[in-house]
């Protein structure tokens, strides 16, 4: 495994139990895996908008540890796991990527975790 495939410090250590990858680079592109909002411990928040803004926190680390920026993001889904997260979902999708949008989808689904919110999920091109 490259050291850009290795687990973040600041996402759950989950790789070993269950070959799950935080991103996969293939070229030029970063593909990043649903990422959601959990503390280090691997839980989540309980309060909704902790959750969505851990998700967005845990998705900048991954960038970062791809040695990607979020004007790199070209395409970006949001799976939300209720219709009433919707909106807080948006509002942080659009000052996340305030500078650079990506194409984007947003759909509202029953995630695998009954205690998270959403999960995010996207594709970075990394340039040069």
């Amino acid at each position: 495994m490259s050291s850009k495939e290795e687990t973040l410090p600041k996402l759950p250590d989950i790789v070993g139990r269950t070959n799950w990858l935080p991103f996969r680079q293939a070229g030029p592109f970063i593909f990043i895996s649903g990422i959601c909002g959990t503390k280090e411990d691997g839980s989540a928040y309980s309060d909704p908008k902790e959750q969505l803004a851990a998700a967005y926190r845990n998705f900048d680390a991954v960038l970062e540890e791809a040695g990607a920026k979020r004007e790199d993001v070209v395409m970006f889904n949001q799976y939300i796991g209720d219709r009433m997260y919707a909106p807080e979902c948006l509002r942080l999708r659009n000052k996340f990527f305030e500078s650079s949008f990506p194409a984007t989808n947003d759909v509202v689904v029953k995630l695998g975790h009954p205690s998270h919110f959403v999960e995010l999920q996207g594709v970075a091109h990394l340039k040069g």
